[in-house]
C-alpha cells in the first residue's frame, strides 16, 4: 500500500467541530503518530480515515484513491476501547481472523499470544482491560497489515507488555 493522504478532513456532530481542516500525507514505510490533548480529534480522524465516520468534508486517499473494501485486508485498526465480543474466548477471535482474512498466520498469532501470555481458552468476559488491549493486538498483528492505525494501543497493559508492544 502506498501514501496515505488526508486533504481537508472536517468532521462535525451538530455545532460541535471535531475534527477541524486536517490535511497530512503519511508515506509509505512510516511510523506516524497523532499527538493532542484527550478531546483534540485523533480518535474521529482515525474513524474517519477508515470509514467508520462520514467526514463533514475533505477526503482520504490510500496510494491515491478512495479507501474501498478490497483495501480492508491489508489494514488492521486495534481502537482505543476494546471491540471484542464478550461472549467468545481467544481462540474463537483468532478463528474469527483467520476465516475473515486471508493474510491470517496463524503460527504468529501463537507466538504472539505467548509474548503476552494470553491463554486462548479464557472469555473475553473474564478478561482484565489490558487481556483485551494484548487480544486486539495480536489479531491486528496477525494479518501482516500494509497498514496499521493503534489508538492508544498500550492502554491498560502491563509496563512489560507496554515494551512488547
Amino acid at each position: 500500500m502506498s501514501t496515505i493522504s488526508i486533504e481537508h478532513l472536517s468532521k462535525s456532530y451538530g455545532n460541535f467541530l471535531a475534527v477541524d481542516d486536517v490535511t497530512i500525507e503519511i508515506p509509505t514505510g512510516s511510523v506516524f503518530g497523532l499527538l493532542g490533548p484527550n478531546g483534540a480529534g485523533k480518535t474521529t480522524t482515525f474513524k474517519c480515515l477508515l470509514g467508520l465516520a462520514r467526514a463533514t468534508s475533505g477526503e482520504v486517499r490510500f496510494g491515491g484513491q478512495p479507501l474501498t473494501p478490497p483495501l480492508f485486508e491489508s489494514i488492521a485498526y486495534v481502537p482505543e476501547r476494546s471491540v471484542l465480543y464478550e461472549w467468545m474466548n481467544g481462540a474463537e477471535h483468532l478463528e474469527m481472523q483467520r476465516r475473515t482474512f486471508k493474510r491470517y498466520d496463524a503460527k504468529r498469532a501463537k507466538q504472539l499470544m505467548d509474548l503476552f501470555s494470553l491463554d486462548p481458552r479464557k472469555p473475553v468476559r473474564a478478561m482484565s482491560k489490558g487481556m483485551r488491549s494484548a487480544l486486539a493486538i495480536v489479531m491486528s498483528f496477525s494479518i501482516h497489515p500494509e497498514t496499521l492505525v493503534l489508538d492508544e494501543p498500550t492502554s491498560g497493559l502491563d509496563p512489560v507488555n507496554q515494551r512488547a508492544v
